[in-house]
């Protein structure tokens, strides 16, 4: 995400990241990390032990992607609230970004109406709402 929006990584090498798993973000990816954590579209999670987490090794969830990517837009403008079939298993925390991200038409769920937000995302389906968003 941060190649596609273009950040320029090196301006936050000195970034201390808060995670307690930060050992296992492969290297090749760690300047990126620091950057979307800097940059407030990263923020990770916490363990049972209550500690921060960002958990590299897991697979996302649909809800954590379109969060993120809620994360990279502007806002200031009125937007519904979606209405897919499985709203009801949209997490508080990703509520507003998936309907920011349905009113503006990125994401539009399947012929079944559903968003599966609990579910994992693929590449392709990554990709396509790269592709709406910009």
């Amino acid at each position: 995400l941060s190649r596609y929006l273009g950040v320029d990584t090196p301006l936050y090498e000195s970034v201390t990241l808060p995670y307690g798993d930060v050992q296992k973000i492969a290297a090749w990816a760690l300047p990126h990390v620091k950057a979307m954590y800097a940059l407030g579209v990263m923020q990770g999670t916490t363990d049972a032990a209550g500690r921060s987490v960002l958990r590299p090794q897991d697979n996302c969830t649909r809800a954590q992607i379109m969060t993120v990517l809620g994360r990279t837009l502007e806002r200031g403008y009125v937007y519904p609230a979606c209405g897919f079939a499985d709203s009801a298993k949209i997490p508080g925390w990703a509520r507003d970004h998936i309907d920011l991200l349905a009113g503006l038409g990125i994401v539009t769920g399947g012929a079944d109406g559903k968003v599966n937000p609990l579910g994992t995302i693929t590449r392709a389906e990554f990709a396509a709402l790269l592709y709406r968003m910009y």
